[in-house]
């Protein structure tokens, strides 16, 4: 029954998601961008969910095989994991089109874009390795960690992206 359970989480995550960010402008990524728009773009880093949802998952099944129930539990979270690095391998995190932002504000959470000047950096840790981001329209604020992200040159994209953010 619990790794049922954890079926109606994740379905849970993303209505509730879908429905905080239910103000904003949903992006695809089929959107025509030229290359005047001098784009950037960092997707999800989505390589440690496989390593970590194998793990889980031949530890659940060596765990159910002893007799032992918590297992299912392994094996959901497992497969979670290896759904979850498929699902965001390709997803943008973070990224600046023209003078809009392109955002995703959760693993659960579609991508969206913004006016720039709606988006304003509160908050910057040591080198830049978690940010908090401030959404002036809605007030709401989203906290990016660096590890999330992947792309060429991950630190200088990122600076470029912040560069062209307001500060508070």
């Amino acid at each position: 029954m619990v790794p049922a359970s954890v079926i109606f989480l994740v379905g849970s995550l993303f209505s509730l998601q879908t429905r905080i960010n239910a103000g904003f402008t949903p992006w695809r990524s089929t959107t025509a961008v030229g290359e005047a728009d001098n784009q950037q773009l960092l997707t999800f880093n989505a390589s440690g969910f496989y390593p970590q949802g194998a793990l889980a998952l031949i530890a659940g099944i060596i765990i159910l095989m002893i007799g032992m129930g918590i297992g299912g539990v392994f094996i959901a979270a497992g497969i979670v994991a290896l759904c979850n690095g498929y699902r965001l391998q390709n997803r943008v995190v973070i990224g600046v089109s023209g003078e809009s932002m392109i955002f995703t504000p959760g693993l659960y959470a579609d991508t969206y874009v913004i006016p720039l000047r709606d988006v304003a950096v509160v908050e910057r840790s040591n080198n830049d390795a978690k940010v908090r981001l401030l959404i002036r329209s809605s007030g709401r604020s989203f906290t990016l960690r660096k590890k999330l992200l992947a792309g060429d040159k991950v630190n200088d994209a990122f600076a470029a992206i912040l560069a062209k953010l307001t500060t508070v």
